[in-house]
């Protein structure tokens, strides 16, 4: 009986520390980098909006001297991008890049 009262109080006591961490805030991780790259298939003339796909939330950016690449101030580290720009052409495009395209940019 005693053996039966003891497993009974440790059974409560684990599930409510099971209960109690699931009701914890998750912070979100700080980026790992403060900012990232974007390789261009062609030069760009003009970026008119850099923003996330799925939400449209603004990101903060700027093209590269050789307008062959975009640094991305801003970026989360995780979401798709959509860029839309115009190509050496004149023409108005738009891009979308995944966060598997996009790679951290460490200033030399």
């Amino acid at each position: 009986m005693r053996l039966l009262y003891i497993f009974l109080i440790c059974f409560i006591a684990c599930l409510s520390s099971q209960l109690n961490a699931q009701d914890m805030p998750v912070e979100e991780p700080p980026l790992l980098f403060d900012n990232y790259q974007i390789f261009l298939k062609e030069p760009v003339e003009k970026i008119f909006k850099i923003e996330y796909e799925k939400t449209g939330k603004p990101i903060k950016g700027h093209m590269t001297e050789d307008k062959e690449s975009i640094i991305l101030q801003n970026y989360n580290g995780k979401d798709r991008v959509k860029i839309t720009y115009r190509d050496t052409e004149g023409q108005k495009q738009s891009m979308s890049k995944s966060k598997c395209f996009i790679d951290p940019y460490v200033p030399l």
